[in-house]
């Protein structure tokens, strides 16, 4: 025998709609997004292959070898009955005209190169992800152009809040009442500040063409303020500073 149980809410109210969120990097419905790591973890896997086989070439002719030439058996028996030891501290005699030579490889070659361009692929894959781009958003997220800056990882902050909040809901319905929102920054930005463009703002501050809670917020969107401050509670603790400095 099958039962049927009809979802409700709270109130006993039945639901119009499973009582389920997606969450996905591009859209939040039931189809699978491309992952938006997915390309730095393909290179990833390359540069640890490479890593790799840097380190079998180090393990395998990393270490120095010498070659001696110009030696005769009877030298050889006579000098070099055991063999000969590498790094000791007693010379070696050698007959006229003999040599010794060390052949290690170059610190650098192919290998290395190719890690070091992986790295750098990593790093511009990176930076891509809070790049402003014009890639598709959803319907919330295209009603407030100050709330993101339409990067992948703006979008992806957007889908999960969205997410977040639609579950919420659901659990306000069983639980019959409440309030509850999330808000995740959205906003992401690329510090890439130099001492001129730190003077070129100080002195956009000091002559009033730049608001000081507009040039703090900025610092801390690129992390350089602490961002869970209050940019208010940030100025008025320079101003303190300077007062007390002065000695006002």
């Amino acid at each position: 025998m099958t039962i049927t149980v009809a979802l409700t809410d709270a109130k006993g109210v039945p639901l119009t709609e499973l009582p389920c969120s997606w969450i996905g990097a591009v859209n939040n419905d039931h189809t699978s997004d491309a992952p938006p790591l997915a390309d730095i973890a393909y290179i990833n896997i390359k540069h640890y292959q490479t890593e790799a086989d840097i380190a079998e070439t180090s393990h395998t002719v990393g270490q120095p070898m010498v070659a001696i030439t110009g030696l005769t058996d009877d030298w050889a028996k006579e000098y070099f009955p055991d063999g000969f030891t590498v790094g000791s501290r007693t010379g070696i005699a050698l007959p006229v005209g003999g040599d010794m030579k060390f052949a290690q490889p170059e610190e650098r070659n192919f290998q290395l190169t190719v890690a070091e361009r992986r790295e750098k692929q990593m790093a511009m894959l990176g930076a891509k992800l809070i790049e402003r781009g014009t890639s598709s958003r959803t319907a919330t997220q295209a009603q407030d152009e100050a709330q993101t800056d339409n990067s992948v990882l703006s979008l992806c902050s957007g889908n999960v809040e969205q997410a977040i909040n639609r579950a919420l809901q659901f659990c306000i319905l069983f639980a019959g009442s409440g309030k509850a929102v999330v808000t995740l920054n959205k906003q992401y930005e690329v510090a890439k500040l130099d001492s001129s463009s730190i003077t070129a703002l100080l002195a956009a501050v000091q002559s009033n063409n730049l608001r000081k809670i507009d040039f703090i917020r900025y610092l801390q969107r690129i992390n350089i303020a602490p961002p869970d401050e209050k940019p208010v509670d940030i100025i008025n603790e320079l101003e303190t500073s300077a007062n007390n400095l002065l000695g006002m």
